[in-house]
């Protein structure tokens, strides 16, 4: 396999990323970017992870955070509640781009 053959893994499992990630080692040597949905605080105190214990995972696992595509608030007060986040592998030449 070579770089140019990875993969974009999209995860929008409503709070399941870190079971999925925990079982796609294999998977995860062949993707280039991780396209993740994220929660910013424990929504109803639900367990789920939130967005530190995914960026975690995955620098853990070679990825390191790129851009934030997209945020929502709760509609109550506006408190950041939801987001869209892009990690690349280290060494991505996506990565080498830091001119401003």
């Amino acid at each position: 396999m070579t770089p140019a053959d990875r993969a974009l893994l999209k995860l929008d499992i409503e709070g399941h990323e870190l079971t999925a990630l925990g079982g796609a080692g294999a998977l995860l040597a062949s993707v280039e970017c991780v396209f993740s949905e994220v929660r910013f605080f424990d929504v109803h105190h639900s367990g789920h992870p939130v967005f530190a214990d995914v960026l975690g995972v995955l620098r853990e696992r070679g990825f390191e955070l790129y851009d934030v595509a997209g945020l929502s608030g709760r509609h109550s007060d506006g408190r950041l509640r939801l987001g869209d986040v892009v990690f690349l592998r280290r060494g991505s030449p996506l990565l080498a781009d830091v001119g401003v």
